[in-house]
């Protein structure tokens, strides 16, 4: 057997097929020690990294898309019935000198200052207010709290 291929035979993986059908690996390091080779080890830590970068990958680019969405849908609507009679540019009087029609208005915010706060829900007084924690900020007024949907 020649040099050159003396040397990959030794450093390729040798496979065993046990009395069970079980493969054993061992892979011959240069040193000529044996060390265990898992199957497909290298594989798997492989696919294992690039499903957690596609996963986010997709999760960062849902997280820019459904947040719009999610808005549109569900909140914007909440915020046409219950608030923009007394809060939006289209109010007789903008009670509160509050406007939450845009995103520009809620960060502005009214009198007691800003309603929203980027990041931080429970500091926001918009939050605050719907959920009638604060006895003295209370929306919408007179007990007609929005359900918890």
């Amino acid at each position: 057997m020649s040099d050159s291929l003396r040397k990959v035979w030794i450093a390729a993986p040798r496979a065993q097929i046990t009395a069970r059908g079980n493969w054993n690996l061992i892979k011959t390091h240069r040193s000529g020690k044996p060390r265990l080779h898992l199957p497909g080890s290298r594989f798997c830590f492989l696919a294992l990294i690039l499903s957690l970068a596609l996963t986010g990958t997709i999760s960062s680019s849902r997280a820019q898309s459904d947040p719009i969405q999610f808005f549109e849908t569900k909140i914007r609507p909440l915020l046409a019935d219950h608030c923009y009679s007394c809060h939006s540019a289209k109010a007789e009087k903008v009670k509160g000198h509050l406007q939450v029609d845009s995103l520009e208005n809620l960060l502005q915010g009214g009198d007691s200052g800003p309603a929203l706060v980027p990041g931080d829900p429970e500091n926001s007084l918009i939050i605050k207010a719907i959920r009638y924690r604060d006895l003295d900020l209370q929306m919408p007024p007179k007990g007609k709290k929005l359900s918890d949907r």
